[in-house]
């Protein structure tokens, strides 16, 4: 079981909730149109899902602020500009690995983001032929593992450094605005 500090880690990332994303546009940003009632309704579930696994987390957290020593600076959504060497790791029906080097530090780091041409979101595409959603019903299995990854502690699984988004807080992604 994670000590407090592995439990506070997880809660004082920037953005706890989001995948370690590099998918910050594409093309189910075009689409403004209102899922389907059955896709919405697994969205819905899906949302109350990771809900409860953060409530957990919370609930077994430390109040203490003190971080656990050795824990590398956080990234955020901005430094993931200007990535370059970035080459796929691998890909599964789900998510996507990518390796890249931060600029101008030259430090390697992996990136995990939705498979947008995985089995998980072409067959949600062919079945309700809402891509938007197809991929936000995706990004909640990649919450979910990061959720995981940062609660975890051991020497034998990787810690999730950081997440990044462009998704809200809530799972979803905000209004394109004009």
């Amino acid at each position: 079981m994670p000590g407090p500090e592995a439990l506070l880690a997880l809660l004082i990332s920037p953005v706890v909730l989001l995948a370690l994303a590099l998918v910050l546009s594409g093309p189910w940003r075009l689409l403004d149109s209102q899922p389907p009632l059955d896709l919405m309704r697994e969205l819905e579930q899906r949302q109350q899902d990771l809900s409860r696994l953060v409530a957990s987390v919370q609930a077994r957290a430390s109040r203490s602020i003190a971080r656990r020593a050795g824990v590398a600076e956080p990234l955020g959504c901005a430094q993931l500009n200007g990535l370059s060497d970035v080459g796929v790791v691998g890909a599964g029906i789900t998510k996507l690995v990518l390796r890249t080097v931060l600029s101008p530090s030259g430090e390697e780091i992996a990136l995990k983001s939705v498979h947008w041409t995985g089995s998980d979101v072409t067959r949600c595409v062919q079945r309700y032929g809402h891509a938007e959603g197809c991929f936000q019903l995706a990004a909640y299995k990649l919450l979910k593992e990061t959720i995981l990854l940062q609660t975890l502690d051991h020497e034998g699984i990787i810690k999730a450094r950081s997440t990044a988004s462009a998704l809200g807080k809530e799972g979803r992604r905000p209004s394109l605005g004009a």
